[in-house]
This record gives structure tokens, sequence and C-alpha cells, in this order.
């Protein structure tokens, strides 16, 4: 499946950015001619207005742009666009590092995460690898977990059946829901075990509040974080809504402050790490 023939060049998006979550600029859009995607269920179907088509060296090839949205399959998808004879930083781009020429305007623009949270699909599951990953640090032995910006819930499905789980997020997702806007200061006053805060931190302004909010409910916290050592790139953060630029030592210094201390970590895909935080 392809689009209108013609001999312009195509500014083309591979991949339907499930993870930088739809938040092209307008103007950008407005001169991007198709998505492709290697996902066959997606062919066919309208995306920001544009169709995603299937993959291809007719249309995938040097008369026309291409721009690699997808965050986590990068390399996979640039040997895949080598494969077509297709050269990098001449026929196609990585999306977070194309700012903008006088034809095609920055990838990005910038927005406040709650702006387009109502068009993620939370069903998706597109942030299973880094959950899994938090539900591996947490003990065995805890009773009760606080999932901290839950939304699918999906640290759930690797809980036991006896611990008891407490879904926070902003708004209400299910009637489990316990709602607070932890951005305003609003924290849930539930003793746990222990806290999951995964995929959150990035987006909250005042961090030292949050993690003192944590520390004064629980004895275990298990964090996710991407730190500047891992994402130095500012104009990326800033796009990607997050609202604060820490070194991994300055979150830990908060943690060591209110008696917590590091006692386990592990790099993910798509450079989160990952801390299980214990009560000294």
């Amino acid at each position: 499946m392809g689009i209108d023939g013609g001999n312009k060049l195509k500014n083309i998006v591979f991949g339907i950015g499930d993870e930088v979550r739809l938040k092209y600029s307008n103007s950008f859009i407005e001169k991007i001619d198709c998505f492709v995607d290697n996902d066959k269920a997606k062919w066919g179907k309208i995306y920001c207005g544009k169709p995603v088509c299937e993959p291809s060296e007719e249309l995938l090839n040097r008369d026309n742009f291409i721009i690699v949205s997808s965050l986590m399959c990068y390399n996979e998808i640039k040997r895949q666009l080598a494969g077509y004879g297709l050269i990098e930083g001449c026929n196609f781009v990585w999306g977070p590092n194309w700012y903008g020429n006088e034809t095609l305007p920055s990838t990005y623009g910038y927005k406040e995460w709650k702006a387009y949270d109502n068009i993620i699909d939370f069903s998706y599951g597109r942030w299973d690898y880094r959950v899994k990953t938090v539900a591996e640090l947490i003990p065995e032995e805890v009773s009760s977990v606080m999932d901290l910006g839950a939304g699918a819930m999906s640290i759930r499905q690797y809980l036991g059946e006896d611990v008891k789980y407490f879904p926070v997020d902003y708004c209400k997702r299910s009637e489990e829901t316990v709602v607070c806007d932890m951005e305003n200061h609003e924290f849930p006053d539930i003793k746990t075990d222990c806290i999951v805060a995964s995929g959150i931190i990035e987006y909250m302004s005042d961090v030292k509040w949050f993690v003192d909010s944590i520390c004064g409910v629980c004895d275990t916290a298990v964090i996710s974080y991407i730190p500047i050592e891992k994402m130095g790139d500012y104009f990326i953060r800033q796009h990607e809504g997050w609202k604060n630029n820490l070194m991994i030592m300055d979150l830990c210094r908060m943690f060591l402050d209110n008696g917590f201390e590091p006692v386990e970590e592990r790099m993910c895909y798509g450079n989160d790490l990952i801390i299980r935080f214990e009560r000294k």
C-alpha cells in the first residue's frame, strides 16, 4: 500500500509515534505526506490525518526524506533503511535530532503532558518493557504496593493475588484509582510497604517534595528515572514535557536525606534507570 505518485520529494515518518505520544508540532505534520510502520495491522489507517503505509524500497527511496519517529527501535529501523540503500543524515534522520529547516519544521512541539494524555491508549502496553523491570525489583515479601502515576495499572499483573494494590493518578482511570494531582502537591494519605514511581518523576516540578512524600509513607521505593547522564539533550527533555534535569546523584541524595539508601539498580531499554531504595 502506498500513497499517490508524483515527482515531488515526500516527507515520510517511519513509526507512528507510540513512544512520542502525538507530540508532533502542527507545522511539522502539515509537511508530512504519510507514515510507514512495520506493523501490518496499522497499514491503511489514518494517523494524525495522514495515511499509514507499508514500508517498501519503492516508497523509501533516495528521492524522499524519512524521519524515524520510533525512540526504542531506531537501530533496527536504521538497518532496515540502510538495506534500501539509504544514508543516515542524508536520506533519513532520527526524529529527536531533526530541529527543522526552511522546508520542514522541527519534529516535535512542546506540550504539557496532560494536553495529550486523553489520546494515549493505555491498554496498548507501550511501557511494559519498563514496568516488567520495575516489578522485578519489588521485594517478594511486600504485602501492599502503591503505584504512583498508575495509568493502565500494568504493574498489577506482576503482583501476587494477596498483595494490596493502590493505583494513584491525577484522574480516575478506574473505580479503584486514588485521585491525586501530585504536581499540585497532593499526595495520598496511605501507608504502604512499597511505592512504585515509574515514568513520573521526570514530570514533577518539585522533585524534593515528591521524594519526601514517598519516603514518609513507605519503607521501600522502586523508581524509574532518565538522568541527564543518559539523556543530556535539554531540547529533547523540554519537548518531552519533562520538568527537571537531574543527575542520578541528585535524586539519590534526596532519598539519602530521608534515611533511604539505594540497594539495587538496573538499566532498562530506553535509558531508564530503575533503582530500589530501602529505609536504613
